[in-house]
């Protein structure tokens, strides 16, 4: 789980195993937030989304 810069998950879209989410409240920020594709059940990612929306009151 990561949220990286615009730039850095160009390089790395088109890996198989990766899957993207781009928070659209977010865009100025201009970051995506990526994981493993095959984990659906991510405790950590769940967590990081509500810390995110929490220190952005979202």
């Amino acid at each position: 789980v990561a949220l990286v810069p615009k730039s850095i998950y160009e390089q790395y879209k088109n890996l198989a195993h990766i899957q993207s989410y781009k928070f659209e409240y977010l865009a100025f920020m201009q970051n995506h937030f990526f994981w493993h594709k095959n984990v659906s059940n991510h405790k950590a990612r769940d967590m990081f989304i509500e810390l995110i929306k929490t220190e952005f009151s979202l």
